[in-house]
C-alpha cells in the first residue's frame, strides 16, 4: 500500500513537471479539474513524497494542496482552500495549511476545494468568491494522523 502511494504521489510530481506552466483559458476546451490533494510539504517549497502518519503534540506539519486538471496542468490551490480538522481539540490548522497538533489521540485534516464549471472549463474559486454562473462543486482531500505525547 505504501508502495501504491509513493507512485502516485510520484507520477503526480512528475505530471507536474511535465504539465503546462498556464492555467487554462476558459472557452479553450475540456479543462475539467480532475480532484485534488492535500500533501505535507518540506521547506515550504518541495512535496514530501508520502504524508504522515504519526505526529507528537506540539509538532506543527505545513500542508499544502494541489489541483489536477485533465488537460494536463497541476496547480497548487491552498490558498483557495477550507480547512478542518476532525476533532478540533486534537490539532488546528490556518488558512496557509500549517496543522498544529494539540492533544493525544487520532484526527482527520480535512481540505475542501470550491470548483466552478461553465461551459466546459472548470475554475477553482477564493474561499468568498461567488459563482456567477455555472455549477459549483466541492473537491476534498484528507490526511489521517495518530497524534501522540511528546
Amino acid at each position: 500500500m505504501k508502495t501504491l502511494r509513493h507512485i502516485a504521489v510520484w507520477l503526480i510530481i512528475m505530471g507536474a513537471t511535465s504539465c503546462s506552466p498556464d492555467p487554462p483559458a476558459p472557452g479553450s476546451g475540456p479543462h475539467q479539474v480532475t480532484g485534488i490533494l492535500l500533501l505535507a510539504r518540506e521547506h515550504k517549497t518541495l512535496l514530501k513524497d508520502t504524508n504522515p502518519t504519526t505526529a507528537k503534540v506540539g509538532d506543527v506539519i505545513p500542508f499544502r494542496v494541489v489541483a489536477s486538471w485533465a488537460i494536463p496542468y497541476v496547480d497548487d490551490v491552498t490558498d483557495n482552500t477550507k480547512f478542518t480538522v476532525d476533532p478540533p481539540e486534537r490539532g488546528k490548522v490556518d488558512a496557509a495549511g500549517l496543522f498544529t497538533a494539540l492533544a493525544p489521540g487520532k484526527i482527520v485534516i480535512h481540505a475542501e476545494v470550491k470548483v466552478a464549471r461553465h461551459l466546459d472549463s472548470d475554475k477553482v474559486l477564493g474561499l468568498d468568491e461567488p459563482m456567477k454562473a455555472g455549477t459549483v462543486t466541492n473537491r476534498t482531500s484528507s490526511v489521517e494522523l495518530a497524534i501522540t505525547e511528546k
